[in-house]
């Protein structure tokens, strides 16, 4: 298997040019992070196969408003149940569209054996349908209780979360 090489942080040859590194995404805006660099490495061959930009504390706070400020408009949180299906699904239909490049973009970087990789990442549609369905499904529910009490389950966006993926599935 030959290495991706990131075209805008790394020549053809997978050596890193040292002065291009991906940038972060926040509030729809490619822009460079306020912390280090970072070399992504291959562990199989030690060479660095990407170079991207780290967020720092003040990229993390503008990201964290960026996402308030979309909930709270409702661009999302308001969109009506069959939209926000719709578009997980689209979501699924692109990674399964990439998913080449992504199974092996994600082999090189964590450096599992590329038939464990891609037997993992091949089911991350599957995950977006599924909630996807699960929107259209309206899944809210009335829980027994004894006495006379009722306790339900109704499902909402609730706001803004964030999530540390672990090393070894980032995808």
């Amino acid at each position: 298997m030959s290495e991706p090489v990131m075209t805008s942080s790394a020549t053809t040859n997978g050596a890193v040019n040292g002065e291009h590194a991906q940038p972060l995404l926040i509030d729809g805006e490619h822009r460079p992070g306020r912390g280090e660099i970072l070399e992504l490495i291959n562990p199989a061959t030690a060479r660095v196969f990407a170079r991207c930009h780290s967020a720092s504390i003040e990229d993390t706070d503008d990201a964290v408003v960026s996402a308030r400020n979309a909930f709270t408009s409702g661009v999302w949180s308001q969109m009506p149940i069959h939209q926000r299906s719709r578009i997980l699904n689209r979501f699924g239909d692109l990674l399964e569209r990439d998913m080449d490049k992504l199974y092996r973009l994600e082999t090189v970087n964590n450096g599992r054996p590329i038939t464990e990789t891609k037997a993992q990442i091949t089911r991350l549609p599957e995950w977006y349908r599924y909630n996807a369905a699960l929107l259209l499904a309206g899944r809210d529910s009335v829980v027994p209780m004894s006495g006379q009490y009722h306790s339900y389950t109704s499902r909402f966006p609730l706001g803004v979360v964030a999530t540390l993926s672990s090393f070894n599935h980032p995808l």
